[in-house]
């Protein structure tokens, strides 16, 4: 549990539970893509990948300073 990866999804939830306006805009960006159809969840997975990297990066910054 101790690997980067796990880090980077705890990085990222807590960095969205303490910023509201980057949780407001990954869930808009959710809703908007509820509403397409997708062949299949990599597809729908694929439309967040830009979103969750950009603010990934930032996330694991915040969480090495706590």
């Amino acid at each position: 549990m101790n690997s980067e990866h796990w880090m980077r999804h705890i990085a990222f939830r807590d960095y969205l539970r303490t910023h509201p306006e980057i949780r407001a805009e990954y869930q808009q960006l959710k809703e908007e893509l509820s509403t397409q159809e997708w062949k299949d969840g990599n597809e729908y997975n694929e439309a967040k990948d830009s979103f969750i990297k950009t603010v990934e990066q930032k996330a694991v910054k915040w969480y090495n300073q706590l």
